[in-house]
C-alpha cells in the first residue's frame, strides 16, 4: 500500500508542476487555457475558474496535459495565418518555444529547490574513511587498509563518502580507469595505479561489492536485538560490540560480511560487553533478500536478528543559503549528466535495457524512499523530477524537446517546416515513445514472474 500511495504522491506532484510550467508561461503569452488535466481518462473531480478554464483530476495518474485554444501542436504556415487571437498557433515562435520549454524547466527548477533545501543548514555526512576491500574485489590489491581516508578519485578531491559514491558512478558510466589517492593511519599519502574497471557494470546488483569501496566500521555495535532471534537466544544484548569472528579480531565490516556469507553455518562471534569479552557460537538464519531490480536473481544471506547502529566517522559542514543554492544547482546538473550518460550507455549497448523502469519500478522506489523518511522521499522526488525534465527535453518528436527542434528550424528557415516533414517526424517520435514505454512495461512485468 505504501508503494502505491508514494507513487501517487510522486506522480501528482511532478506532473502538476510540469503542466503548471506550460500553463503559467502560456498565460504570460496571452494564450487562453481551455483545460488543465492531471491524469487521463474519466474525470474524478473538475472545477472551472472565472476565466472558464476547466481543472480536472482524472482516473489514470500517468501524466497530464494543458489544452490551449487552437490546440498545443506544431502548426503549418497556413494554420498560423488563420489562427484566432489567444490561440497557441497565433503566438510568435519565441513565445511557443518558451511555452514548450517551461514544463521541463520547472521540473529542473523544482529539483534545484529540493536539493538546495535538503542541503541547507548543518550537514552530517559519513567521512570517506574506508574499510579494507574484500578479497576478490577490484580494489583488493590496491593496499587500502581499515581506517584509511580517501582523498581523491581521478584527481577529484573527495570530502565525504556520498561524494565518493557519486564520483565512482560517474567513472563507471564513462568507462574510465580509476585512480585513487588516500592517507593511511600514519599520515602517509598513497596513490594507486589506474585501475581498469571494465568487469564492473552498474547493471550488476552487487557492483559495489565487486568494486570493494565501503565505509569503515571499527566494530559492529548492536543497536537492537529482535525478539526470538538467534542473537537473543545466544545471549547477545543491545549495546554489545562484535569485535571478532572465529577467534580472530576483525572490523565491523568483516564481521557483518562473514555473517551474511554464512547462512545456516556455525560461526563464532567475539562479543565485548562492559570491559569484558567472550565468544558466542551462533548459526545465522538464511534469509532471501527482496528483489530490488526487475530480472534480479534472489540472493540468500545470513541474519542473526540484530540491528547494527551506525558507527561511521562523520564530517560536518555548515551551509548557508548561497552555498545550499549552489549545491542544489550543482547536484541537479550532475543528475542531468548521469541521466544522459545512462541513456547513451543503454542506446550503445553498454548498459542493459533492464535499467529502464516503468510505473511499477517507480512505485517500488517511491515506497522504499518513503519508508526511509521524508527527506529520502523528497530526494527521490527531486531525482525523478530531473529524469522527467531531462526526458522531455530530448529532441524526439511528440516530446517537448522535439517541438523545440521544430521551432528552432522555423527560426532558421523563417517559416514552419513543411506539413509532410511534421507528419513524418510525429510518426517517428510516436514509434520511439511507444518502444520506450513498451520496454519499461516489459521490464515491470518481471516483478510478477
Amino acid at each position: 500500500m505504501i508503494n502505491l500511495l508514494s507513487f501517487l504522491v510522486a506522480i501528482l506532484v511532478l506532473v502538476t508542476i510540469h503542466e503548471w510550467g506550460h500553463y503559467w508561461m502560456a498565460k504570460r503569452c496571452g494564450v487562453a487555457i481551455e483545460k488543465f488535466s492531471i491524469g487521463f481518462g474519466k474525470p474524478l473531480f473538475t472545477w472551472k475558474n472565472a476565466e472558464g478554464t476547466e481543472f480536472c483530476l482524472a482516473m489514470i495518474p500517468l501524466g497530464g496535459y494543458v489544452k490551449m485554444r487552437g490546440e498545443y501542436s506544431i502548426a503549418t504556415s497556413e494554420a498560423q495565418v488563420e489562427a484566432e487571437k489567444g490561440s497557441f498557433a497565433a503566438c510568435s515562435v519565441w513565445q511557443r518555444m518558451a511555452i514548450v520549454a517551461a514544463g521541463p524547466v520547472v521540473n529542473l527548477l523544482f529539483a534545484v529547490l529540493v536539493f538546495a533545501g535538503l542541503q541547507y543548514g548543518t550537514a552530517q555526512m559519513p567521512a570517506a574513511v574506508l574499510a579494507a576491500p574484500p578479497a576478490h574485489s577490484a580494489l583488493a590489491k590496491v593496499g587500502i587498509q581499515d581506517g584509511d581516508t580517501l582523498l581523491a578519485i581521478n584527481q577529484t578531491v573527495i570530502e565525504n563518502f556520498p561524494q565518493a559514491q557519486r564520483t565512482v558512478i560517474k567513472t563507471l558510466l564513462d568507462q574510465e580507469p580509476m585512480q585513487l589517492q588516500w592517507r593511511d593511519a600514519q599520515g602517509m599519502i598513497h596513490t594507486s595505479d589506474a585501475l581498469n574497471l571494465n568487469d564492473i557494470s552498474l547493471d550488476q546488483v552487487d557492483w559495489e561489492k565487486r568494486l570493494g569501496l565501503a565505509l569503515y566500521q571499527k566494530t559492529a555495535r548492536i543497536g537492537q536485538v529482535l525478539p526470538n532471534s538467534v542473537a537473543e537466544k545466544a545471549g547477545i544484548q543491545a549495546n554489545d560490540e562484535l569485535v571478532g569472528i572465529n577467534g580472530t579480531p576483525a572490523s565491523g565490516n568483516r564481521i557483518l560480511d562473514t555473517i551474511h556469507a554464512n547462512p545456516n553455518q556455525s560461526i563464532v562471534l567475539t562479543v565485548h560487553r562492559q570491559n569484558q569479552s567472550f565468544n558466542v557460537n551462533i548459526v545465522p538464519q538464511a534469509e532471501t533478500l527482496p528483489v530490488m531490480q526487475a530480472g534480479q536473481e534472489p540472493v540468500v544471506i545470513g541474519r542473526i536478528g540484530v540491528q547494527v547502529a551506525a558507527n561511521f566517522p562523520m564530517v560536518s559542514e555548515q551551509r548557508g543559503l548561497l552555498r545550499a543554492a549552489y549545491l542544489g544547482l550543482d547536484t541537479t546538473i550532475e543528475q542531468i549528466g548521469l541521466n544522459l550518460k545512462g541513456l547513451y550507455k543503454v542506446l550503445t549497448g553498454h548498459l542493459s535495457v533492464k535499467n529502464i523502469g516503468g510505473p511499477v519500478t517507480i512505485a517500488k522506489q517511491a515506497g522504499n524512499s518513503a519508508q526511509n523518511g521524508y527527506t529520502q522521499f523528497l530526494g527521490f522526488l527531486a531525482v525523478l523530477s530531473v529524469s522527467l525534465g531531462t526526458l522531455n527535453l530530448l529532441p524526439i518528436p511528440v516530446l517537448d524537446g522535439g517541438h523545440l527542434v521544430y521551432y528552432a528550424a522555423e527560426v532558421v528557415r523563417g517559416k514552419p517546416l513543411p506539413e509532410k516533414v511534421l507528419i513524418i517526424g510525429q510518426k517517428i517520435g510516436l514509434i520511439l515513445l511507444l518502444m520506450l514505454m513498451g520496454t519499461a512495461l516489459l521490464n515491470d512485468m518481471r516483478w510478477f514472474t
